[in-house]
């Protein structure tokens, strides 16, 4: 099980960076994405969370004989990976961040 959470920590932190950097590079930045708040709450969380996913992933390789990684764990796992594989294919991070150079471009 410690895979599964370990995949989940490591899948959040990536959707967390991913968030973050569009909502800090958007020229009409949202509230919540101010340099403080992406600074003092958000990237604290992130990197917690990427912490965590490594070092459950760190813990289930030296337990390995321990491991009962079963069907569901396995599908869990690929369903993770999945999701946050569509989540960051549907923030379109590349062209957005394309356009708000451009639009940062533009206004200078």
């Amino acid at each position: 099980m410690e895979l599964v959470y370990g995949v989940l920590f490591l899948a959040v932190g990536v959707i967390g960076i991913m968030v973050s950097l569009l909502g800090s590079r958007n020229p009409q930045r949202p509230r919540w994405a101010s340099d403080f708040v992406v600074g003092s709450v958000i990237l604290p969380l992130v990197i917690g969370a990427l912490v965590m996913g490594v070092s459950f992933l760190i813990m289930a390789i030296l337990n390995l004989d321990q491991l009962s990684l079963g069907f569901r764990e396995l599908m869990a796992m690929a369903g993770i990976i999945a999701a946050t594989l569509v989540a960051c294919k549907t923030m379109r991070i590349k062209k957005r961040l394309a356009e708000y150079a451009a639009s940062a471009d533009m206004r200078a």
